[in-house]
C-alpha cells in the first residue's frame, strides 16, 4: 500500500490516470483524494461506485485520519476544531458531488437519495440530472406544494428528454394532481396536454396554461377555465424557456446557480405564489375553491381585504373561512390586533344586526368552523393537513364546533379522522385527543397512539385555555394514569384531571401539598404540572404505593382552608363530602370562586363515585341561588346531577345570586365592591362550559341585566385566546 502522500500525488490529475488505478486510489485514498476524484468528471463510475461504497460503510468520517502527532496520547485535548467528530462532514460534502457527477451510476445516486430522505438539494440535483433515474423523478415530482395556488418551479429543472414517455404517459393517468401537474409541465404532446386541460385540478390546468408547447389549448383556457388564475396564466405571455443544456453543462445540473438555489428554497418553503396569480385572484371573480385556496395562500393584508370586500355567509365567504383556519401562521404570529383577525371580526359584526350575547371572536369561531365544516367533504386532505399544524382549525373552539355538524352527519366521523392522523409522524393537537377523550366510540389504544403525538404547548401560561381539559370519569383511570404521566412537560391537565391523577399515588400527594402554599389561592393545571414534571423521576423509580384508606379527616386540614385546600383535600380524600358540605355550612370555610371546589369534587367522583358527592351537590344547589360562587360550582359539576340546559343555565343566572365579600387576608383578593359586579368564578365557569361544547351559551337567554352581563363575560372569557393568542391580549 502507498504511503498517504503518494497516493495524493497520483490523486492531482486523476483525468490522466488509468481507470484501474482510479478505483484503487477510491479504495485506498485519503479525504483529499476521494474529493479530487469526485471533483474531476473524467472519472469512470467504478471509481465514484467505490466512493459510495465507502461513505455508505465509513458516514460522516469517510476517508478521516486525525494527524497522528494530534491523535497520540500527549496531544489528545489538542485536537484541531475541524478534526472534532461533529464537524467532518466527509460523507454528506462527497454524496453532494457524486449525485450530480455526469458519469455517476443509477444504483449511487439513488443510494445517495435514500441517505438524504427529505433533503431538497439532494432530490433536485438527482432528478435534473441528464441521467435521471425514475426514482428522483418520482420522489422529485411528488414534492407538494403548501396549496394548489402554489407554483412549483422546481419542476422547470427537469429535463424533459431525461423522461421516459412511458413515464409521462403513467403521471398523465395517476390520481395524484402533483403527478399530473409535472406531466402537464413537461409533455409536449398536444393530445395528452388536451386531456390535461380538462383536468378537475386547477394546478393541473394551470401547468397546462404554463406550458409553452400547448399552443392553441392555451387559448380555450384563457377564455372558458372556471378558475381565474388558470385564464390569467393561459392569456399571459410566456417568458422563452431557458436551454437546459447550457444551464447542465459537463456535470448535469449546475447546483452553484441563482436558478438551482432559488428551485431548493421554494421546495423548502412548498412553493411560491406567482404574480400573475395574485393579480388574477384579487381582480376575481372567484370560485369556492379558489376562495379558501386564496384565503391560504396569499399575503394577510390581502386577504384581509378580500374579507372587508366580499359577504361572508354565502358558498365564498365560508370557503374565504375554511382558507383562514387552514392558514399555518395566524397562530404563530398574530396578536390582539392582527389585520386578519381583526378584519374579520369586523366584517362579522357588521353583518350580524342582532344584538346578541356572542361576542366578535365568538363569531368568528362560529364563522370558521362553518367554513371548515363545509371544506371537510370537498377538501379533506387540506383539514387533516390543517390539524396537523397550528393552524386555527386545531383550534379547541373552532374544531369542537366542526365536529358537532360532522358527527351529525356521520357518527363515525372521529374515528376516521383519527384514523387519518394516526399513522402520520407528525403532531397531533390537543383539541382533538380532548374531543376523542369524549366520544365513546374511540378506543383507548387509539388514544394512547394519539396522545403520545400531541403538539407541546409552546408555552406554560396558567391560563384554562392550555389545558388539556380530560374528563376524569369518561375513561378508565389507568388510562389516565398512563396519559396523564406521558402528558407532563408536553400539555398541563386541567384541574379536574390533574387531581385525580395526584389522588392516584401517595407521593404525588405529598409533593402537591407541600408546594400548595406557594400558589397563592389558586389551582391551575400549569401548577399542578410544575410539580410532577419536578418530582417524575423521583415517582417513576419509587414504584406504585397504596392509596389513603382512612376515612377521618386528615390532621392537615383541622384548620381554616381557603377554596384550593379545601378542593385538593376533597380529591384526595383527606377530606369527605359530608365534611366539606358541614365546613361550608358553618362559615368555618369560604368558597372564593367555586371553580378550584369544582375540579375536586369531579376528581373524587373519578376515584370513588358520584354517588358520595350527592350531599355536597345539594348543598350548592340549594346555595346557587344566593352565592356567586355556589353557583359557579354547581354549574361546573353537571356530570355528577344532571345536564345543565340553556334554559337552566338562563334562570341559574337569573337568580339574586351575590358576589359575598371575603376578607383579604384569607382569600388574597381584593374586595367584592373592587371587583367586577358578575365576578371571576361565574365567568369562568361560564367559560368553561363554552369551551367544552363551543356554542352552547348562545342559547341561553338570560332576562336581567346581570345574568346578560354574566353571560356576555362568559362568552367572552371562553373566546378570549382564540387561536393559541396570549390570554392577556384577547
Amino acid at each position: 500500500m502507498l504511503d498517504r502522500a503518494s497516493l495524493r500525488t497520483l490523486a492531482q490529475h486523476p483525468e490522466q490516470n488509468d481507470p484501474l488505478l482510479n478505483v484503487a486510489l477510491a479504495e485506498e485514498g485519503d479525504a483529499t483524494v476521494l474529493f479530487a476524484l469526485a471533483d474531476c468528471v473524467s472519472v469512470g463510475p467504478e471509481a465514484l461506485s467505490r466512493i459510495a461504497d465507502r461513505i455508505a460503510t465509513e458516514g460522516e468520517r469517510v476517508g478521516h485520519e486525525p494527524l497522528p502527532e494530534l491523535d497520540s496520547p500527549h496531544f489528545r485535548g489538542a485536537r484541531r476544531a475541524e478534526d472534532a467528530e461533529d464537524n467532518v462532514t466527509h460523507g454528506s460534502d462527497l454524496d453532494a458531488r457524486l449525485v450530480v457527477h455526469p458519469r455517476s451510476d443509477d444504483a449511487v445516486r439513488d443510494a445517495i437519495l435514500a441517505r438524504h430522505e427529505g433533503d431538497a438539494f439532494f432530490l433536485l440535483a438527482a432528478a435534473a440530472h441528464r441521467h435521471a433515474t425514475n426514482e428522483a423523478l418520482e420522489r422529485l415530482v411528488r414534492w407538494p406544494s403548501k396549496t394548489a395556488l402554489h407554483d412549483r418551479p422546481w419542476l422547470a429543472l427537469i429535463d424533459p428528454s431525461a423522461v421516459p414517455p412511458l413515464v409521462v404517459e403513467t403521471w398523465v393517468k395517476d390520481d395524484d394532481a402533483l403527478a399530473r401537474e409535472a406531466a402537464a409541465r413537461i409533455c409536449r404532446d398536444p393530445a395528452r396536454l388536451g386531456t390535461l386541460a380538462a383536468d378537475g385540478s386547477r394546478r393541473v390546468r394551470r401547468a397546462v396554461a404554463s406550458n409553452p408547447g400547448a399552443g392553441a389549448i392555451r387559448g380555450e383556457l384563457a377564455t372558458g377555465d372556471p378558475a381565474c388564475e388558470v385564464r390569467a396564466r393561459a392569456s399571459s405571455l410566456l417568458e422563452a424557456k431557458k436551454d437546459l443544456g447550457e444551464a447542465r453543462g459537463d456535470r448535469g445540473v449546475d447546483v452553484g446557480s441563482a436558478r438551482f438555489k432559488s428551485a431548493v428554497e421554494s421546495m423548502k418553503k412548498g412553493g411560491s405564489v406567482a404574480s400573475d396569480v395574485v393579480r388574477a385572484v384579487k381582480a376575481g371573480p372567484l370560485d369556492p375553491e379558489g376562495a379558501r385556496l386564496a384565503a391560504t395562500a396569499l399575503d394577510e393584508s390581502i386577504v384581509a381585504a378580500m374579507v372587508s370586500e366580499l359577504p361572508l355567509g354565502d358558498e365564498i365567504g365560508l370557503a374565504l373561512a375554511a382558507g383562514i383556519a387552514f392558514r399555518d401562521d395566524v397562530v404563530q404570529h398574530q396578536g390582539a390586533d392582527g389585520e386578519l383577525v381583526m378584519a374579520s371580526v369586523r366584517a362579522l359584526a357588521g353583518a350580524d344586526r342582532s344584538a346578541g350575547a356572542v361576542t366578535g371572536k365568538g363569531r368568528f369561531a362560529a364563522w370558521l368552523s362553518e367554513g371548515v365544516a363545509h371544506a371537510t367533504a370537498s377538501a379533506p386532505d387540506d383539514f387533516i393537513r390543517a390539524l396537523r399544524e397550528p393552524s386555527l382549525a386545531a383550534d379547541r373552539m373552532v374544531l369542537a364546533r366542526v365536529v358537532q355538524r360532522a358527527i351529525a352527519r356521520a357518527p363515525s366521523w372521529v374515528n376516521e379522522v383519527a384514523a387519518r392522523l394516526e399513522p402520520r409522524d407528525a403532531h397531533v393537537p390537543i383539541a382533538f385527543v380532548e374531543i376523542a377523550w369524549r366520544e365513546p366510540s374511540v378506543a383507548d389504544e387509539t388514544l394512547e397512539r394519539l396522545l403520545s403525538r400531541v403538539r407541546p404547548a409552546p408555552r406554560l401560561e396558567a391560563a384554562p385555555e392550555n389545558d388539556a381539559d380530560l374528563d376524569p370519569g369518561a375513561r378508565p383511570l389507568a388510562l389516565l394514569e398512563r396519559v396523564g404521566s406521558a402528558l407532563v412537560g408536553r400539555a398541563p391537565l386541567s384541574p379536574r384531571a390533574a387531581l385525580a391523577l395526584v389522588a392516584l399515588e401517595p407521593r404525588r400527594v405529598r409533593y402537591v401539598l407541600s408546594a400548595m402554599p406557594q400558589w397563592k389561592g389558586t389551582l391551575t393545571g400549569v401548577n399542578v404540572a410544575k410539580v410532577l414534571r419536578a418530582h417524575a423521576g423521583a415517582l417513576s423509580a419509587a414504584g406504585p404505593s397504596a392509596r389513603r384508606t382512612s376515612q377521618a379527616p386528615a390532621g392537615w386540614t383541622q384548620r381554616r382552608l381557603d377554596e384550593v385546600e379545601l378542593a385538593i383535600a376533597l380529591a384526595i380524600g383527606d377530606l369527605g363530602p359530608n365534611d366539606v358540605a358541614a365546613r361550608l355550612a358553618s362559615g368555618q370555610d369560604m368558597l372564593l370562586e367555586g371553580t378550584a371546589l369544582a375540579a375536586g369534587m369531579e376528581a373524587r367522583a373519578a376515584l370513588d363515585g358520584a354517588v358520595l358527592l350527592e350531599p355536597l351537590v345539594d348543598f350548592l344547589a340549594r346555595g346557587r341561588t344566593r352565592d356567586a360562587a355556589a353557583l359557579a360550582c354547581w354549574l361546573l359539576v353537571e356530570g355528577l346531577d344532571r345536564p345543565r340546559s340553556p334554559s337552566a343555565i338562563a334562570a341559574a343566572l337569573d337568580a339574586p345570586w351575590a358576589v359575598a365579600e371575603r376578607s383579604p387576608a384569607r382569600s388574597g383578593a381584593a374586595p367584592a365592591s373592587a371587583r367586577s359586579m358578575v365576578g371571576a368564578g361565574i365567568s369562568e365557569a361560564l367559560a368553561t362550559l363554552e369551551r367544552r361544547r363551543p356554542g352552547r351559551l348562545a342559547e341561553s337567554l338570560p332576562q336581567t341585566p346581570r345574568g346578560r352581563a354574566a353571560l356576555v363575560s362568559g362568552i367572552a372569557r371562553a373566546y378570549r385566546a382564540l387561536g393559541g393568542m396570549s390570554v392577556n391580549e384577547g
